[in-house]
Parts: structure tokens; sequence; C-alpha cells
């Protein structure tokens, strides 16, 4: 269903050109989280950083216009129709996902997919409501040579880790995610577009089309170690075992454990971590109402954005009220 050509990819060298140490950084952006200014603030926090090596993929026209315009190369757009004609709409009703918002994290798993298939290139996923701190590369070797045969293929965050539920169980959060391009890492993947695709046939309107419901799905398919990042890995015993690493959650925070409601940082997470947040590499702010996140993000200092990347914030929302007609 899902063969190398099912999908092709313009501008594969456009990755490879901007890709470092064979690692590229990838952020997916439609027209919402473009016109509330996400997908210009996690950018403008890897600019900050020095990084050159990330593209913004767009899964919308109107998203598009507007990024190949404020980042030229660094934008492209894919929107393959994988879930049928439906009219644009929100990306969700209150909680609930809606189909717009099911076809764009579908396209989000696809692409990279896709782009882990047609190149050698190392990947690392970034949802928009995130903020990059300090340079992730330096904790997480993507770079480092492929031969190892014992190195990690996937770097995830625990959803569950510093929770208050938390007992050693393991949750995979797929806001962001670092894949090493090794044949163990494409099995998952494709497993885990056709996943989401069957879970969207079986029952399109439930959350269980999501993308992390499928992901805990195709990762029992596999023959896989989890293990902390940094651990000292035991030596495979089949080539296809599929390791996968779990990014530290004081470095890599998400969720309650880093925010108390909407307004601060929790005590859990400062009492974690000698009450500061100066050592986290990627905030992702997957807490509140996506109407809340900037909010948030920006009363506790991640959203660079408006003080340091105007520039990167030309469109205004107005551009984005139009009649969607395009769109449907």
């Amino acid at each position: 269903m899902y063969s190398s050509d099912h999908v092709v990819l313009s501008q594969v060298s456009l990755f490879e050109k901007r890709a470092v140490d064979n690692s590229i950084a990838i952020v997916f952006a439609n027209k919402e989280y473009v016109s509330d200014g996400y997908v210009q603030n996690v950018v403008c926090s890897m600019k900050r950083l020095q990084l050159r090596n990330w593209v913004v993929v767009a899964v919308d026209r109107k998203a598009y216009s507007i990024l190949v315009d404020v980042y030229g190369e660094h934008a492209v757009h894919f929107d393959e129709q994988f879930w049928g004609s439906q009219k644009r709409q929100s990306l969700r009703v209150d909680y609930h996902a809606t189909p717009d918002y099911l076809h764009f994290v579908h396209l989000k798993t696809l692409f990279s997919y896709k782009l882990l298939l047609q190149t050698s290139l190392n990947v690392a996923v970034t949802d928009g409501d995130t903020f990059w701190q300090r340079n992730p590369f330096e904790f997480v070797p993507l770079g480092l040579s492929t031969n190892n045969f014992n190195d990690c293929d996937m770097w995830f965050s625990n959803d569950l880790a510093g929770m208050p539920i938390y007992n050693g169980s393991i949750r995979l959060q797929a806001g962001v995610v670092f894949a090493k391009n090794t044949l163990r890492t494409r099995m998952l993947y494709e497993m885990w577009v056709r996943l989401e695709r069957h879970l969207y046939d079986s029952d399109a309107n439930t959350n269980a089309a999501k993308e992390q419901p499928a992901l805990q799905l195709a990762l029992l398919t596999m023959n896989h170690h989890v293990a902390q990042a940094n651990a000292t890995l035991p030596h495979r015993t089949r080539s296809d075992e599929l390791r996968v690493c779990l990014l530290p959650h004081r470095l890599f925070p998400a969720g309650k454990y880093l925010f108390r409601g909407s307004v601060a940082i929790s005590d859990t997470f400062l009492a974690d971590n000698d009450n500061t947040t100066e050592n986290i590499y990627i905030v992702h702010a997957s807490v509140s109402r996506k109407d809340e996140k900037s909010i948030l993000m920006k009363k506790l200092g991640f959203w660079p954005l408006e003080e340091h990347c105007l520039e990167d914030r030309r469109e205004r929302k107005s551009d984005f009220h139009h009649d969607n007609k395009d769109e449907e």
C-alpha cells in the first residue's frame, strides 16, 4: 500500500543541502499554526541557536504561501489527500480531533517516513508548539555513524515520566522524535503509517486515529528494546530489534510535568531541577488548549518570536480569514 513511489517527495535535494552531519530537523505547519505564530516561534528558537539544518513543511497552500515568503528554501509544501476530500476546518473542536486534525498528523508521519525512505538523512521531528532552548543535537547523537550495531534507532520522550501516575510505564510522546535512518526505523514508520490509516478507516470519529495510539501499536508489532538515553545497551541478539531510547524528561519536558495549569512551571519540575529551567533542551507545550499555549509560553519565557524574530511575523491573522474555497 505504501510503496516507496506512492508519494514522491519533491525537492529532496533541498533537505540534503540543509542537513548538517547528515541530520535535518523538520517542523510541520498548517495555516492555524502559522496564523498563531507557533511555527515562527519554534523556528526563531532554532535560529537563535544558530542552527541551519531545519525545514518547515507546510501541509496546506495558505501556510506555504506565507512560509515560503518568510523562509524561502527552508519551506516546502506537502499536501497529499490521504484522508479523502475534507473541507478545511479548525484543528480541534474543544478537545476532540477533527478530520482536518487527523489529516494533519497523518501527513507528519507519512512525510517523515517518505523522507527516511528517499534519503539517507537522520530526521528530527518537532511539533509547532515546541521551543528549542539548547541545541538537542549536542545531546542526541543523530549525526554519528550508524555502524554501531547497538546504537539507539530512535529517541522519544516518555509522556508518563515525572507524572504522579508514573510507575515505570511508557507512553511514547510523538511531539518530539529523533530518528536515525536505519532499516528498523523505517520499518516502524511504515507500520505507524499503516496503523494510522487503519484506525481511521475503522472509526473516523474516534481519537484512536491520532498519531500516538498508532505509534504505541506499531511499537508492539516489532521486536524492540526500550532504554533510557545514554544507558549502556545490551548487545543486540537480533538484527531487526528496534532500539528506542527515552529522552530525559527533565531535559525534554512536556505536559503537566512541566506546566502547572496555564500560568506557571510545576512544583514537581522545579523540585527536580533545582528551581531552574536553564538545562532544558526542548519544551513541548502539550498541556493546554491550543488557544492558551502561546499565552502560557509567553508568560514563562518560551516565546522569543516578538523580541528576536519580528521579521518572521510579517503575516497577519487577517490573511487567514478570507473565504477558504480554495482549501476545500
